[in-house]
């Protein structure tokens, strides 16, 4: 199976409003009661469906947890949005908050910007509703003023109207264009950046061993080039660019470190006033994976920003086949360590521009002084996590 051949679609909801649960009933065509709601902020499937009228669907299918932070941060919904076909809004009929916020979301997207992008408004739980709080008219209401959004209501516990749901998709992502944005809000446009027109900045290190992608991780957010080819670096590199979040302009520098043991000394004094580090290990190779929390004591001890640094964990080469380290046990990993982790593949952008503008945006708030945003604690021994709560 070829994974560049992947279509992209987004889910977006809040927490609640039944998207993990959607996407095992696209998945797998079946419904458990109770499941785990998504814990990160996005997570990225790859699934295949086929069915009686379509005969193979590759999805790249981000389900992405969204609230009044994430549909503020412009840059963000920008990001993901990028190089999509099809965009699902899922809204809980039985809670007005969920409404409201997708609501809130599409008012934030530039729909000019993204003229081939099929946008979807869904309204889950129909099984429920004796409970709905959100009227028909009310979604016709918004319909009617936003006359490029098409609308469906689902059940994902009972499967209605979901074979519908693949149909609007599949016309979605093998119709489109596949054109891209002609301005990304990522990267700031226009004049010569100066000290007068730029109001902060960020740092941000790429750590982790010899060959995991560092310097091709690099290339594809900059330039959105890869080249297989690409030399291990045997100093250090930094690139920059300005970036937006909201009304203000960013810059943004990236340095790019030695993973060489014998070079091992030179990050670390990179290290003392970094925002964020990205710490990449490949999938392919179990020693890069066992490496990490080497890493990741080496900025700790190096840091003059304490529990301040936002680490990342990032598997790259998820496009390989050969794959040794299981998404299962990199999360787990992480989670024990409360740091969040990422899969992404250099080769075929995958989640690149999405785990960079969530870094920024992260680094960025915590500089303007909003405490425990997005904050993944680690679990303690002993402790559960409450799953009585249900979502689907």
């Amino acid at each position: 199976m070829e994974y560049d051949s992947f279509k992209k679609v987004l889910i977006f909801g809040n927490a609640g409003s039944g998207k993990t649960s959607l996407v095992e009933r696209l998945e797998r065509g079946s419904f458990t009661e109770g499941k785990k709601p998504l814990e990160n902020e996005f997570i990225t499937h790859k699934l295949t469906i086929e069915n009686d009228q379509i005969k193979k669907l590759n999805i790249n299918l981000y389900e992405i947890r969204i609230d009044e932070n994430f549909n503020k941060n412009q840059e963000l919904i920008d990001s993901f949005l990028y190089e999509c076909q099809c965009a699902l809004f899922l809204v809980d009929i039985t809670n007005l908050e969920s409404f409201e916020l997708i609501q809130s979301l599409i008012s934030n997207i530039e729909i000019n910007k993204y003229p081939y992008l099929k946008m979807i408004l869904i309204q889950n739980k129909c099984d429920q509703e004796d409970n709905r709080k959100i009227s028909k008219e009310k979604f016709g209401d918004f319909i009617n003023k936003n006359n490029s959004i098409e609308s469906l209501g689902i059940s994902s516990k009972d499967g209605k109207n979901i074979p519908e749901l693949i149909n609007k998709i599949n016309i979605a992502v093998n119709e489109s264009k596949n054109k891209l944005p002609s301005n990304i809000v990522s990267e700031a446009q226009g004049q010569k950046k100066t000290l007068m027109n730029v109001s902060g900045s960020l740092s941000l290190v790429l750590v982790g061993d010899s060959q995991v992608g560092k310097t091709c991780l690099v290339n594809r957010y900059f330039k959105n080039k890869f080249d297989a080819s690409t030399l291990s670096n045997i100093g250090i590199d930094k690139d920059i660019k300005f970036v937006k979040i909201g009304e203000e302009e960013l810059k943004l520098t990236v340095w790019d470190t030695v993973g060489q043991e014998r070079f091992r000394a030179l990050p670390k004094k990179y290290y003392q006033n970094a925002d964020g580090v990205l710490l990449l290990f490949d999938v392919t190779k179990e020693d890069t994976f066992l490496h990490v929390n080497d890493w990741i004591k080496d900025v700790k001890d190096n840091s003059n920003k304490e529990n301040d640094v936002v680490i990342y964990i990032l598997g790259n080469k998820i496009d390989m086949p050969e794959r040794v380290i299981t998404k299962e046990k990199a999360e787990e990993f992480s989670k024990s360590l409360g740091l969040k982790y990422f899969e992404i593949s250099c080769k075929i952008n995958m989640n690149i521009p999405e785990v960079m503008a969530r870094m920024i945006m992260e680094c960025h708030m915590k500089n303007s002084g909003i405490k425990d945003v997005f904050q993944l604690k680690p679990a303690k021994k002993g402790e559960h996590r409450d799953r009585r709560r249900c979502c689907h």
